[in-house]
């Protein structure tokens, strides 16, 4: 009977605020948004994820662009200035390890070519030790600039991934013999073709006078110690006067096909006591062109 009552007197009360506008019902009770709730969910997760990538990943401090050049040389270009061809040089090269703590192992050191050869005291460099690489260098007949490179690869002992270091020989080769012609080209007609005419010209050679700058050694005489071809079609004959040398090339068109040869006659030749070299002479045969013929 009692809660009869108060429900009475709670709704007699209600009715009372209603009409003079005193009453506020309750507000409703308000459900999150489900797509909100799954957005906010996926943002989290995301997050989560950044930061445990962020982790993983280390931080840059400059450690990798530092693990490409953790290996210098000096020098790196060695040049060897005018010199003459045939000659073998030594080039030297001191290799140092810039790292504080990390030993270097040279994996492979390649040469460009078979005219320069590398050597390493050891594959083993200690943190801030250096290490002598050697290169010996056959100097080449052609005349004028020239250079060869050494590819240097290494690793350090905690794996590091290294950038190759390149080594550079550079020369400059005089002129060791004067040529005239300094080539020969045999044009074959076909009348001497078909009556297997042999083919003979000469060429002249001679020591060059070079400039003061690129003077030779004092007392080193150029001499022609002899003469060989490429070919078995091929016949050379060398005689000297004095010095000047007559190389007289002679070719046998038996086995000639018709088509464009490009064959070397090569000269041995000595500097002073040095052990002689190889000059090659380029020769040429073929048909004649269309301006030669009458």
């Amino acid at each position: 009977m009692a809660g009869n009552s108060l429900e009475k007197s709670r709704r007699l009360r209600h009715s009372r605020q209603e009409r003079s506008g005193a009453y506020q019902p309750p507000p409703p009770h308000q459900t999150p948004d489900p797509i909100r709730r799954g957005s906010l969910a996926v943002a989290a997760i995301v997050f989560a994820i950044a930061g445990w990538l962020a982790a993983l990943i280390p931080r840059s401090n400059g450690a990798s662009s530092q693990s490409l050049s953790l290996l210098t040389a000096s020098p790196s270009v060695y040049d060897f200035g005018f010199t003459d061809p045939g000659r073998t040089l030594q080039a030297s090269f001191e290799l140092k390890n810039v790292s504080p703590d990390s030993e270097i192992e040279v994996t492979n050191v390649i040469s460009g070519c078979g005219c320069l050869v590398p050597r390493l005291t050891s594959s083993r460099i200690n943190p801030h030790g250096p290490q002598r690489l050697n290169a010996f260098f056959q100097v080449p007949a052609e005349p004028g600039p020239t250079s060869r490179t050494i590819r240097v690869e290494y690793r350090t002992d905690r794996g590091q991934a290294s950038h190759p270091l390149h080594l550079t020989v550079v020369a400059h080769v005089r002129k060791a013999l004067v040529l005239t012609p300094d080539h020969l080209h045999f044009k074959l007609k076909r009348e001497a073709l078909r009556a297997l005419e042999w083919q003979s010209d000469s060429i002249l050679v001679e020591s060059p006078a070079a400039p003061a700058e690129e003077a030779a050694s004092a007392g080193a005489e150029i001499r022609v110690m002899g003469v060989k071809t490429s070919a078995a079609d091929l016949k050379a004959d060398l005689k000297r006067d004095h010095r000047q040398w007559t190389v007289t090339v002679v070719f046998d068109p038996a086995n000639w096909d018709g088509q464009t040869w490009e064959e070397r006659v090569y000269l041995q030749v000595a500097r002073g006591s040095e052990t002689p070299f190889v000059y090659p002479v380029p020769i040429l045969i073929s048909l004649p062109s269309t301006e030669d013929l009458p």
